[in-house]
């Protein structure tokens, strides 16, 4: 546009290890689709990069620190909290720390399953342990976001095709994790 704005395309979603700051999974998704619709996706390609990083990890230290069925812990704003979400990450064995919007109270009906995962949710982050994720969600999250995406930190892209943008987008990561390796956790470009 004339006056600088632009029109958002796509927009991408990190997956971040909490205790280490390692970008573990870029995805891009198009600019339309919400978050609750985006964090499967997301969560799936963070399991994946970590069962390959297991996999090829050659010392017991880095299969010591990660789990090799994936994350066992999502960590997320409020934008990513539905029923559905909580329920799903539930399902596939994840203990989900989502902060909750205020939306006064929610009827229930024939969704125990929903429920279960929901009032589960809710006592995670009230307890210790989701008070002490959810004060550095923003540090560590939100942090790369300045890095990769803030003024001169990185060229725009304008292209049609996904892959070219999503290749664009894990190089420019891969600095951040550069650093990282020291901590023992080495991450696997993904090769096509």
């Amino acid at each position: 546009m004339k006056d600088g704005r632009t029109h958002l395309a796509h927009k991408a979603e990190h997956a971040v290890d909490m205790e280490t700051g390692a970008i573990v999974a870029v995805t891009l998704h198009g600019a339309d689709a919400g978050d609750t619709a985006t964090i499967p996706e997301t969560v799936a390609e963070a399991g994946e990069r970590i069962t390959a990083v297991v996999a090829d990890a050659e010392d017991g230290k880095a299969v010591k620190q990660v789990s090799a069925n994936g994350p066992r812990e999502v960590v997320t704003d409020k934008g990513y909290h539905s029923r559905q979400v909580v329920s799903d990450l539930a399902e596939w064995g994840v203990r989900t720390y989502c902060s909750e919007p205020n939306r006064g109270r929610q009827r229930w009906p024939e969704q125990k399953r929903e429920q279960q995962a929901v009032y589960a949710n809710r006592r995670c982050i009230h307890g210790q342990r989701g008070l002490r994720l959810l004060r550095p969600r923003g540090e560590k999250l939100e942090r790369w976001n300045q890095h990769l995406y803030g003024r001169g930190g990185n060229i725009a892209f304008f292209c049609s095709l996904r892959s070219p943008i999503s290749a664009a987008r894990q190089v420019a990561a891969s600095p951040g994790n550069a650093c990282l390796r020291k901590t023992g956790l080495v991450l696997r470009a993904e090769r096509r």
